[in-house]
């Protein structure tokens, strides 16, 4: 590599280095403190805290029901509800959407996330609370028919997340 390249290279980093410290000033400015910033970047702000309050809910339910979250199906159902809390015509092309972008994001194929979501919720029928998923849920599921599908149970917790906030 030649002196100008390095140069070069010296130079792109610095203003890398430059645009990180800006990036983190812009992120780490208090979400009440809207002076110098733009509507659009109030709203983005807003919106991200109202999916990581949806996020923390979907985790608090899915642990006070019982589901273990050292399995991977723990993570896979609440990625599940959090894509149909944001279009919840998702839970109607289950197989077709919601296990592909499952699949894609945790890098896995259709079929193993089916499986692992499956192993989630029978952990719930078999060792965890479903008298807390029917307080909380209602009686959506008919329990005497055994444990929900994958997609009924994904559409009744995000239903319920959904009607929280607000959003229909």
């Amino acid at each position: 590599m030649t002196e100008n390249e390095k140069n070069r290279v010296r130079r792109i980093l610095e203003e890398l280095e430059k645009l990180e410290n800006e990036l983190r000033d812009l992120l780490g400015r208090d979400s009440s403190d809207t002076k110098g910033g733009t509507v659009e970047e109030t709203k983005m702000s807003s919106a991200d805290d109202e999916e990581k309050v949806i996020f923390e809910e979907i985790t608090d339910f899915l642990l006070s029901i019982g589901m273990p979250s050292h399995i991977k199906g723990f993570h896979y159902v609440r990625y599940a509800i959090q894509l149909a809390v944001q279009d919840f015509t998702i839970t109607g092309a289950i197989t077709k959407q919601l296990y592909p972008a499952i699949a894609k994001r945790f890098e896995t194929t259709n079929s193993r996330a089916e499986r692992a979501i499956r192993h989630a919720i029978e952990s719930i029928w078999a060792r965890g609370d479903v008298a807390k998923y029917e307080e909380v849920l209602g009686k959506s599921i008919n329990l005497y028919d055994g444990k929900p599908t994958n997609s009924e149970f994904v559409a009744s917790v995000a239903d319920h997340i959904r009607l929280k906030h607000g959003r229909i």
